[in-house]
């Protein structure tokens, strides 16, 4: 699958903050906003949905693709596991270790509110996002009947993407247990080559319309790759602040390793990303033959 340098860039330096897996493209795709249960794949910043596990093979949302073969849904108890907490983060900058925020300023101006930050990037690269409003998260707290769901069903969801022609490893797949969301953002990928930098943000109104900026200087060599949105026709109607653009994405994935069980895992924490321990031996060749004879294990899910 394609990923582009800013969208790799961007995920690696803002993962550890542990909020889930970061979206260098936060807005919905084609097929709609992100729900717990998306059972889709992440290609270039974007979360792509193949169907939703918690829903009827009827459902609308099944319309453009179906269900695997043999689909059953996943029940659990949402009443107690279901957790969404609105305003879980302030509208405030989240920015990697790299990056150091020593300006802050806001005021009101014709076109309404206006903010501006001054960054300073002290590494080769940084990742930098601001939400426009408020951040709210839902997510499924960790359950054994998740776990065995994706041990039974995993497999179905990988031939599903390959019937579809979709040329993507078994790893891929993976089961949205989680999200948080804002209505509007600008996010910045940084990378440096030289002394650090400064950088700068600025809007006038919808953070959606915002810049960011860079310093330059004989000493630095440095580029900004910047994405802001939603790009709607009307930000001021009730339906143009909907909090719909996923900015971290909590997900449950199955990895294959060669000759030893599979581990179901929860995933974008910075152990699962960066432990080699886990990754060590993963069949990532999509051998069917390897994959339909291996053993299952169970990893406990944390946050």
């Amino acid at each position: 699958m394609f990923h582009s340098e800013a969208s790799l860039i961007y995920a690696d330096q803002l993962r550890n903050h542990g909020h889930g897996e970061p979206l260098w493209q936060p807005e919905p795709s084609q097929y709609g906003e992100i729900l717990i249960g998306d059972v889709g794949f992440i290609e270039d910043g974007c979360f792509y949905r193949l169907f939703n596990c918690t829903l009827a093979a009827e459902d609308p949302v099944h319309a453009d693709f179906g269900v695997p073969h043999g689909y059953v849904p996943l029940e659990y108890n949402k009443r107690a596991l279901l957790q969404t907490k609105e305003n879980y983060l302030p509208p405030k900058p989240i920015y990697s270790k790299s990056i150091s925020q020593f300006k802050g300023e806001a005021g009101a101006t014709a076109k309404g509110v206006s903010i501006s930050y001054k960054f300073e990037c002290k590494k080769r690269e940084g990742a930098i996002l601001v939400p426009g409003s408020d951040v709210t998260l839902s997510h499924v707290q960790a359950n054994p009947r998740t776990r065995e769901y994706v041990r039974l069903h995993h497999s179905s969801w990988h031939r599903f993407a390959i019937d579809q022609g979709r040329e993507i490893s078994p790893e891929d797949i993976v089961l949205v247990i989680g999200w948080l969301k804002t209505s509007e953002w600008a996010v910045a990928a940084v990378a440096n080559r030289g002394k650090s930098h400064s950088i700068s943000f600025g809007t006038e109104g919808s953070i959606a319309s915002a810049e960011f900026g860079i310093e330059r200087s004989e000493e630095a060599v440095a580029s900004v790759s910047q994405r802001s949105g939603p790009k709607r026709q009307n930000l001021d109607t009730p339906a143009g602040h909907r909090r719909n653009q996923c900015l971290f994405v909590r997900y449950c994935k199955a990895k294959y390793r060669r000759f030893l069980p599979m581990k179901i895992v929860a995933g974008a924490e910075p152990r699962d990303m960066g432990d080699s321990e886990d990754l060590e031996d993963v069949c990532s060749s999509g051998d069917q033959s390897t994959q339909a004879n291996s053993k299952w294990s169970i990893l406990t899910f944390s946050y």
